[in-house]
């Protein structure tokens, strides 16, 4: 047995969970009605001549990204420090699983989880999209859905890693919570506070003296990245993540950096998680 078993096994305990299902039904809605929205909406599109679903996927962007965010933080905050505490972790690895195959189990099962109710919301948008749009592409749909869907994984890792960083449910909601008002709420204060002590504690006077490195600080939150990476494959959109700043030769400041950015998000808190859950006194 191996991380297969344990994401198979969690994914089905989700199934058969009411929280997936409400999860899902929200998703619907969420997504549907703001496909809906958009063609009601004057000023992003709704009175134009051809309605075309290319503005849509800025305007469910900037949305999708706190609804996904906050939904893989109550999904995955508790996958390990939840076991923990109620003692099943021991069962589980008395089975022939690593502590590295719960990690990365707990990872893929409720990633699997919450993408279900990411695909099948962005199916019935898609249903809105054909029936009330002039103009729109499978292909785009299909990139913005896939982005949408590593942007989930990023956040469920982030999440786990969390998880398997601290000993009790209790600390991980914490560290979560306190993690996601950081990278979603804060961020862009943070880098205006680094700007202001860099600065010798003063900002500069417009926005074309901030140095170059605070775009790149911006860019860094997950939310950025992702919006940067759909500006890289969805060509024409306006892409409201985009950074204006900085200079030519910031590599980091591309549209396609923001796959790196999401890399690193998904990467690193995984790692530290599962290094600290290796050596955790169970």
């Amino acid at each position: 047995m191996s991380w297969t078993a344990v994401a198979r096994k969690d994914f089905q305990d989700a199934r058969l969970s009411r929280s997936l299902w409400l999860l899902t039904g929200l998703f619907v809605l969420f997504a549907a009605g703001m496909a809906w929205i958009y063609t009601e909406i004057e000023a992003l599109g709704g009175s134009d001549p051809e309605l075309t679903a290319l503005g849509l996927y800025d305007f469910l962007a900037s949305s999708a990204t706190l609804f996904v965010s906050i939904a893989a933080l109550v999904l995955a905050y508790k996958a390990i420090a939840g076991e923990r505490d109620s003692g099943s972790v021991k069962l589980l690895l008395g089975l022939p699983h690593s502590r590295l195959d719960v990690v990365f189990g707990k990872v893929v099962g409720r990633t699997a989880t919450l993408a279900v109710s990411i695909v099948l919301g962005f199916v019935v948008a898609l249903g809105v999209i054909v029936a009330l749009y002039d103009a729109y592409s499978l292909v785009d749909y299909a990139l913005f859905v896939g982005v949408t869907l590593l942007f989930a994984l990023v956040y469920v890792s982030l999440m786990v890693g969390i998880s398997a960083s601290v000993a009790t449910s209790g600390k991980a909601a914490a560290l979560a919570f306190g993690t996601f008002v950081v990278v979603e709420l804060l961020w862009g204060a943070v880098a205006t506070a680094a700007v202001y002590v860099a600065n010798g504690f003063a900002l500069p006077a417009t926005i074309a003296d901030y140095p170059t490195w605070y775009f790149g600080i911006v860019s860094l939150s997950p939310s950025a990245a992702y919006q940067s990476a759909l500006a890289t494959v969805l060509d024409g959109a306006s892409t409201t993540g985009e950074i204006v700043g900085g200079t030519a030769e910031a590599v980091y400041l591309e549209p396609w950096f923001g796959f790196v950015w999401l890399t690193l998000w998904l990467v690193v808190p995984l790692a530290i998680g599962a290094f600290r859950f290796s050596r955790a006194d169970l």
